[in-house]
């Protein structure tokens, strides 16, 4: 039996990892992406990890939605304002399209709010950051059992950190971490 190292040298066209390993290295993901606007290390980290899953069809949507928002970030690392731009325009239809053709799907549109939240304001998505803001809130609140740990908790930063999200938007977060340490035997009791 091969080994996992062996298995990810490997041409990546032609082989699968198991759900558990894109499953971690989504969630490296995940964490790299919202560090990566700020430090160059995590930004890198990021594209080597996203090289590892190309060919990958577990999760295609979503490793699309890190990789368009990897090319988005390429704007932080860049000088040239010319590159700058072109790494947005590219990155921006992307998002935009898997959004549309995943409507429901919590992680491509937390990558989407998070790439539109930073963005400078002459690309005019600010109002559509805010919208995406108030719906995963509202998945957060009805899905919250049902997410991965790693993604609940990083929407969960993202959101108490996010200068776009407004007071109330926060206080719902928080109350959705309250409610999750609510034992069913606490509330019967109460």
């Amino acid at each position: 039996m091969e080994n996992k190292s062996t298995q990810l040298n490997c041409p990546a066209s032609t082989f699968s990892l198991e759900p558990t390993i894109i499953e971690q290295k989504i969630a490296r993901l995940r964490i790299c992406m919202t560090i990566a606007s700020e430090s160059e290390p995590y930004f890198r980290e990021g594209k080597k990890i996203l090289e590892t899953l190309k060919g990958v069809q577990e999760k295609k949507a979503e490793i699309e939605a890190y990789a368009a928002a990897f090319t988005a970030l390429k704007a932080k690392h860049t000088s040239s304002p010319l590159e700058k731009l072109n790494a947005v325009n590219k990155a921006l239809p992307v998002l935009l399209k898997l959004a549309r053709e995943n409507p429901f799907n919590v992680e491509i549109l937390f990558v989407k709010t998070a790439v539109f939240s930073r963005l400078p304001f002459f690309f005019q998505r600010t109002k559509e950051a805010l919208e995406d803001i108030e719906k995963l809130i509202q998945m957060l609140e009805r899905q919250w059992h049902s997410l991965q740990d790693s993604l609940r908790n990083v929407i969960i930063e993202f959101l108490l950190t996010s200068s776009l999200a407004s007071y109330s938007q926060k206080q719902r977060v928080k109350q959705c971490i309250k409610k999750s340490y609510s034992s069913p035997s606490s509330e019967i009791l109460a």
